[in-house]
């Protein structure tokens, strides 16, 4: 990496984190992937995840020195979360934390009112107003929310799995593929380990499985993924009133694995988003900051 910088953007989820270095003209100079950055798995693990990602830009977070970062961060709605994340940043530099949600709605529109569903390891549906309010329906965090979500619907399939395996529900050909995905041979042991320690990102790791399952014919898959896109649809729904956006876009990992779902609702509302997450973080390294939408 050479040549001066404006600032660092990062979009930090529940199964990567994605770092862009951005140039004095608002220029991507270059991007980075590592794994989760969700600040509810930790302070610290979040910050070494934006590292690595930096690392693949041939810039690492001791060497930023006084770069501003704008981080999009899930889990950054909890004001103690975010008060320690940016404490702890290496280096002197500021830190502007904002939701990934805000950012997903400002990468989608380029700033215009509208509305995204972010759909990847959880699930956040936001509304920007032609007002400049902004609202948000869902993005809960795992276990309770994120309805649709990835985490969501590999727990769901695995609930089914193990109801089959108790005979209280018919067996169906995505419960081996599942158990194959998890790494497991048919042992209960092994399971309940497994279980023992999953989180968000390993029942999301399964999201796959279900949709690959899905688009082949299995019916117990198609039956879990139009239950993610009911509730997605509800959330989306929740956030039309009074008055529906005239814009609705999706972005993350299952956004295309659902769209004709949700199409089916949204018709010619739904639109191709300009950018994403990044995108919107990026955004507001040029662009004032309103406290209001962390």
């Amino acid at each position: 990496m050479t040549g001066p910088l404006l600032g660092i953007a990062v979009d930090g989820g529940g199964t990567r984190t994605r770092v862009r270095l951005v140039g004095p003209s608002g220029e991507t100079v270059a991007d980075g992937v590592a794994g989760p950055g969700n600040l509810t798995y930790g302070v610290d693990r979040a910050w070494a995840a934006i590292d690595a990602a930096m690392a693949a830009t041939g810039l690492r977070l001791a060497a930023a020195g006084a770069l501003p970062i704008v981080a999009a961060m899930a889990g950054s709605r909890e004001p103690e979360l975010r008060e320690v994340f940016t404490a702890a940043r290496p280096g002197a530099g500021p830190v502007r934390v904002v939701s990934d949600g805000y950012a997903a709605v400002l990468g989608a529109f380029e700033g215009a009112p509208g509305t995204v569903a972010a759909i990847g390891t959880g699930v956040a549906v936001t509304r920007l107003e032609a007002s400049g309010r902004l609202r948000q329906v869902d993005g809960w965090g795992f276990p309770i929310g994120d309805e649709g979500g990835g985490w969501w619907l590999g727990m769901r399939a695995v609930r089914r799995l193990l109801q089959e395996r108790d005979g209280r529900a018919p067996a169906s050909d995505l419960a081996g593929a599942l158990l194959g995905a998890m790494g497991l041979i048919d042992d209960d042991d092994a399971l309940r380990a497994w279980l023992r320690t999953a989180d968000a990102t390993a029942y999301a790791a399964l999201a796959g499985t279900v949709v690959d399952a899905a688009v082949g014919g299995e019916p117990v898959a198609a039956a879990h993924l139009d239950a993610a896109a009911e509730r997605i649809g509800a959330a989306i729904a929740a956030i039309d009133r009074p008055e529906p956006a005239p814009r609705v876009a999706l972005l993350g990992g299952l956004a295309q694995a659902l769209r004709p779902q949700l199409e089916a609702g949204l018709g010619a509302r739904l639109v191709t988003a300009a950018g994403g997450q990044l995108d919107g973080a990026a955004r507001l390294l040029t662009e004032p900051f309103d406290e209001t939408y962390r």
